[in-house]
C-alpha cells in the first residue's frame, strides 16, 4: 500500500473562464513558493485537474495526499497562508468544496 494515508479532494468554483485558468497559475506559483514547507508538514502530492464534463461551469479539482492526519493539520496553517496570499494578489473569488478521506484500499493498474 502507498505511503499516503490521508487525502483531501477540494473542488473550485469560478465565475468565468478566464478566471479559472488565471487562478489555477497564480495558484501554483504561490503552491511552489510553500513547496518545502508543505513537504515538511507531510504533504506528499498535489494534483490540479480542469473538470470538464460540466457544461458552462469553471472548475477546478485540487487532489492531495498525505502522509496521515497530523500532517493534514499542519499543512492546513499552510494553506491559510497560501490562501490569504492568493486573494491578496489575485482578487479572484472562488467557491470552495472540500472533501477528505482516510484511504482504505487501493489498486494499481
Amino acid at each position: 500500500m502507498t505511503e499516503t494515508k490521508l487525502i483531501s479532494y477540494i473542488i473550485t468554483d469560478f465565475i468565468s473562464k478566464s478566471e479559472m485558468r488565471m487562478a489555477e497559475i497564480s495558484w501554483q506559483e504561490i503552491i511552489s513558493n510553500y513547496s518545502e514547507k508543505f513537504k515538511k508538514a507531510g504533504a506528499l502530492r498535489q494534483t490540479i485537474s480542469r473538470i470538464w464534463d460540466k457544461d458552462n461551469v469553471y472548475r477546478l479539482g485540487h487532489h492531495w495526499e498525505y502522509k496521515d492526519d497530523s500532517a493534514f493539520k499542519k499543512c492546513q496553517k499552510i494553506f491559510k497562508l497560501a490562501e490569504k496570499e492568493f486573494k491578496k494578489e489575485t482578487g479572484i473569488v472562488w467557491k470552495i468544496s472540500s472533501n477528505r478521506g482516510i484511504v482504505t484500499s487501493e489498486t494499481k493498474f
